[in-house]
């Protein structure tokens, strides 16, 4: 073989190729985190949510969500010290919040066997936690010179098939 501008024979020689350019990382999910950095490579999560702190995104835990009633997760004690002829008739005796301790999303609801006295409303009565609940006392509703009602708690996760860890109470006692 020979070169056709000189006639001379061709000789191998190495040739240099400068390439220029950005190396992309994989990013199996698409979530523009690369696979290395993130906490849940086969799931898009883009916002990278690690609720427990695990380093395993909640995109890819199968964790029961865990219901807690301001803190509680087993018994809420709201006791109301009514005073006959008070006013006002109605009000409202507390506040909480309903959240999840544990993974995954927790929609919540009163449990369908609970009976709520006279003297006694909550709402809302289920949603997505976190939630604020009002109980109202209203004393139309007593008879004699106290009262208990306990309120159930249900959960799930309504992403998979995890129901709650617990069902707590909420016990709500009127003297």
């Amino acid at each position: 073989m020979t070169n056709s501008d000189t006639g001379q024979a061709a000789t191998n020689s190495p040739v240099t190729i400068n390439v220029t350019g950005t190396v992309v990382a994989p990013d199996s999910d698409g979530d523009g985190v690369p696979d290395g950095e993130d906490n849940c490579p086969d799931d898009d999560n883009p916002g990278q949510e690690d609720t427990d702190g695990d380093g395993v995104g909640d995109a890819c835990e199968n964790d029961p969500p865990t219901i807690a009633v301001n803190g509680e997760t087993d018994l809420l004690q709201i006791v109301h010290d009514y005073n006959e002829g008070s006013s006002p008739c109605q009000e409202v005796i507390a506040t909480v919040t309903v959240s999840n301790t544990g993974g995954g999303t927790l929609q919540w609801q009163v449990d369908p066997f609970t009976f709520f006295a006279g003297w006694l409303s909550m709402s809302p009565t289920s949603g997505t936690a976190p939630t604020e609940v009002t109980f109202t006392f209203d004393c139309n509703g007593t008879f004699g010179v106290g009262g208990l009602n306990n309120v159930g708690l249900i959960g799930s996760d309504p992403n998979n098939d995890n129901s709650a860890t617990n069902s707590p109470v909420i016990s709500v006692t009127w003297e």
